[in-house]
């Protein structure tokens, strides 16, 4: 694909001596064991880090709804600690942006 930098109110191109080439990159559908390339590892590895990325961040997210629930249940901060395996300031500071 081509581009150029334009104004978006005039449709002007902005400056004409610039020009923008870039190239999508399909969608990895390739099993583990059939990764050739430089390029498909690295996209491989991006993909499994970015997914366990996401996987960390909904759980964090399920934990605090936990620890929400359990504080608004007037459950004792040790339980707490205890059953979600965070620590005393991580529940105070959930407590605290209740």
């Amino acid at each position: 694909h081509h581009g150029k930098i334009m104004d978006i109110k005039t449709k002007t191109v902005m400056y004409d001596k610039l020009n923008m080439i870039y190239v999508e990159i399909p969608k990895l559908k390739k099993k583990k064991e059939e990764l050739t390339t430089h390029l498909d590892k690295k996209g491989f590895k991006r993909g499994v880090k970015q997914g366990i990325e996401q996987e960390k961040a909904e759980s964090e997210k399920k934990i605090e709804k936990i620890v929400k629930s359990l504080l608004l249940s007037k459950m004792n901060i040790k339980f707490i600690i205890e059953t979600t395996g965070l620590n005393v300031s991580e529940v105070e500071q959930i407590r605290d942006e209740m």
